[in-house]
């Protein structure tokens, strides 16, 4: 999750590239979660969740299993 991308996209050729390389770098995992990183989670540690995730889930084995993806807002807070 700390990787930095530059992303140079100009034509749908490579947005289908970008895609491709997204699915094959993904493709061992049995399971993605999701984790908002927007503003207002940022702002309440949600680092500290992931850092806590990443470890519970390396205590039980399934750190090659389970993918986490911090995301942009997904509004959950507002609910």
């Amino acid at each position: 999750m700390s990787a930095i991308y530059t992303l140079n996209v100009k034509t749908h050729a490579d947005l289908e590239e970008l895609r491709q390389n997204f699915i094959d770098a993904n493709s061992d995992f049995r399971h993605t979660v999701y984790v908002c990183g927007g503003g207002g989670c940022t702002s309440s540690h949600c680092a500290d969740i992931v850092n806590a995730m990443k470890k519970a889930m390396a205590l039980r084995g399934l750190a090659s299993e389970v993918s986490m993806v911090l995301t942009g807002c997904i509004g959950l807070c507002a609910q």
